[in-house]
This record gives structure tokens, sequence and C-alpha cells, in this order.
């Protein structure tokens, strides 16, 4: 008997917990929080998710850059020898998940069409690696995404800068003037997987809130897709008065003085004035009164005309259609010289507007206005009624720091 009053022992114990902890173990929430603990408890590592879009070159440097050179290779060699895929398509989303150092899941959303897709998913499995393919549906949707920069916006967002520079048009260089702690929202229409963004189709306006220039909303007309950009709202700092008139009654300023990437080539250089964007024959005016020392064809301006004022300065409008004086002539401040154009190293109608002091360029705003591009007087009724709702959506978008989806009447389409 005392001989197995051990055992006894152990057995009584046994059957109390067991008694004591049935009712857990038959409770479903118990289950739950026995998986969520064992989750969370195992490793005191969250895990790091990293999602890329795979570009159209070059994205084995970039990759390796991102994820790390021995991550990479292990996802790259995880993707040749399980699932046959040797080059990542472009466009194609990367998802990597890692909990610590270790690699424990890498996905590849591959899209067949702007309809459907395929996930080829590569997951760690006891101590080897799964593959599984599961079908991705593909939706178009309408949808504000809001960004905050940190440090510049084409560095800090380049799949989506890439993208959206091409619907902006004249536009996009308002990309490079927002500084970090600026932001700026995007009413788009595009392919969606989930909450990604596959294929830009529409960019329907932006709103943005800027240190230096202050905050503005621009759209296109309700229904008309190959439209300009307007002003709906304004908060838009004015450049101080000086003692010049603003060469143009109306125009937007798209790329400013200074240093920038010049938009045939992105190379860096320097700009010595300020193109003002505006419609093509829109008249341009003599910012102050001058004589006119040259007129004609200069390599890279187009058609120019230079005019000298007082003091040393002399003021230069470039790619012009039309040249409305003679060289030589005396013209008053607020005269007619000549008409927008698109002449010259040029990739739309605009006037470049150039001040010069002892042959130096100097920044042009500091001697005038910066105008903004409002509607057209004949559509200007039509495209206020027509957009007003599309601003105030966009505008709290920004305020709220939030990227949401929003119905298919803000792209113009009726969903019934």
């Amino acid at each position: 008997m005392e001989r197995n009053l051990p055992f006894i022992l152990a057995v009584a114990l046994f059957l109390f917990g067991v008694v004591l902890l049935y009712p857990y173990f038959t409770d479903d929430t118990f289950h739950a929080r026995i998986s969520l603990g064992w989750n969370s408890s195992s490793d005191s590592v969250a895990p790091d998710v990293t999602v890329l879009m795979v570009p159209g070159k070059g994205y084995d440097a970039l990759f390796a850059e991102v994820l790390g050179e021995t991550t990479w290779k292990e996802v790259s060699d995880l993707f040749r020898t399980k699932a046959g895929i040797a080059v990542l398509p472009a466009n194609d989303i990367l998802t990597v998940t890692k909990k610590g150092d270790a690699l424990i899941r890498a996905s590849l959303h591959h899209y067949l069409s702007r309809i459907s897709g395929t996930e080829i998913a590569v997951r760690r499995s006891g101590k080897g690696w799964r593959v599984q393919r599961t079908p991705l549906i593909l939706s178009e949707q309408t949808m504000i995404k809001t960004f905050v920069v940190h440090d510049e916006f084409a560095r800090d967002f380049p799949e989506f800068y890439e993208m959206i520079r091409r619907s902006m048009q004249w536009d996009w260089g308002l990309l490079h003037h927002l500084k970090p702690g600026d932001s700026v929202s995007f009413m788009i229409r595009g392919i969606f997987d989930r909450k990604i963004l596959i294929d830009l189709s529409a960019l329907i306006g932006l709103s943005v809130k800027n240190a230096r220039y202050g905050s503005f909303t621009l759209l296109k007309p309700p229904g008309c897709s190959a439209c300009e950009f307007y002003v709906t709202s304004s908060d838009m700092f004015m450049s101080p008065p000086g003692f010049f008139r603003a060469p143009l009654n109306a125009g937007r300023v798209t790329s400013h003085f200074g240093i920038r990437d010049d938009p045939f080539n992105e190379e860096t250089a320097m700009h010595t004035g300020i193109d003002i964007k505006a419609e093509l024959g829109s008249l341009v005016h003599a910012a102050r009164d001058g004589v006119v020392t040259e007129t004609g064809w200069k390599r890279g301006y187009g058609n120019t005309i230079i005019i000298r004022h007082k003091d040393g300065i002399k003021t230069l409008y470039a790619h012009l259609q039309s040249i409305y004086v003679a060289s030589g002539s005396s013209v008053g401040m607020g005269d007619i010289i000549g008409s927008v154009g698109n002449s010259g190293r040029s990739t739309g109608s605009h006037l470049h507007f150039g001040v010069y002091r002892e042959s130096k360029a100097v920044d042009p705003l500091t001697f005038t206005y910066e105008r903004l591009w409002l509607p057209p007087f004949d559509i200007a009724e039509q495209f206020r009624e027509g957009t007003t709702q599309k601003a105030l959506v966009l505008e709290e978008s920004l305020m709220r720091n939030k990227s949401f989806f929003v119905p298919e009447t803000y792209a113009g389409i009726d969903p019934y």
C-alpha cells in the first residue's frame, strides 16, 4: 500500500486538475485566449511586414537595400526554387513578413488583367516551405489617399509618385515644393487590390497644405477628364506686393525659381525664373515701364522678349506664341507685348518669366504677385456647383490625415 501511495496521489492531483480546468477547455473564448497568448508570448518581437511594388527594372538593388541583402536573397531564392519565378513581373506587389531576423512568409500579388490576379505565397511550414496560390479579385473604385511628407514626396512615396505625375500634367511640379510636415490628399479612380492601388485610371483632384504657400484645392470640371485643374478654394499665400505688375491676368505658378528637377530629364538644374501655366494665346503684359532690348527666337526659350527697366533690372518673357513689340520700342507697365505659347524647350503652354538684376537672375516673386489659376468665367458657375462636395471631402481628409474610399458619384459615375 505504501509502495502505491505516490501513484495514487499523482492520479488524484491529475483528476483534481481536470475538474478545475474543465470549464476553460470547453469555452471557445478560452481557446481564443490560448491562441492569442501563444502568438504574442512565444516571441516578444512583433511581425514586421514590408510591402513593395516591383519596378520595371533595377529592383534587385532596391529590394536588397530595403529588405537587407540576406533577406532579399532568401526571398528571391524561395520564389525561384519553390514557385518557379525567376523574374518578378513589373507592377506586381511583393509582401515580406519577418519575425525578428527570421523570414516567415513572402507573397507576390501577380496581376493577370485589370480585373483578376493570383497571390503566390511561400510560407514557412515546420522545417520547410509551402507554396499556396489564391485567386485575387480586383475592383475599380474611387479613393482619397492622403500623404504626409517626411523628407521629399518623390522619395517618401516613389511608386505612387511615378503613377500620379503622369496624370498631373503641368501640376506635378507642385509635389516638389512639399516640405517635411506638409500634406496632400488625392482623389483618384483606379484598380485596387483591397486598398492597394494597382493601376491609376484618373486623378480627379487634390488638396494641398503647404507651410510656405498655404492651402489650396484643385479639381477638374465635372465630366471633363481632359480639362485643366482649377482652384476651387484657397488660403494660398500671395507673394509680397512689389513694384511689378503680374505679366498675366490669370495663371498659376507651376515651377518656382531655384534648384529643381528638369522636366525633360529629371536632372537637378537651376531654374532662373518662374513658369506660369496659362491657356495658349493668353495675353502677356509688361511688368514695368521700360525699353524692349531683344525680341525673337532664343535657344531653349523659343520666342522671347527682353525689356530693360531702371535700376539695372531686366525682365524676360519666354516660350511665347506671338510677339507684338519690336526691339527698341518703349513700353508702359501693363502694355500687351505678346501671347502665351509653347515654343522652344517646353512641355506645355506657359510663360517663363525671369527677372535679372545687374545680369544676375533673381526670384521674380519678390517683385510681383503670384496668381491662382481660376476657372474661366463661362464655366465658373457650373464648375463651382459640380466641385463643392468633392472639395469639402478632400479638405476633410487632409485635416484628418485619413485615406478612404468614396462613392462612385465623386468620379462622375452613377453607380445605379
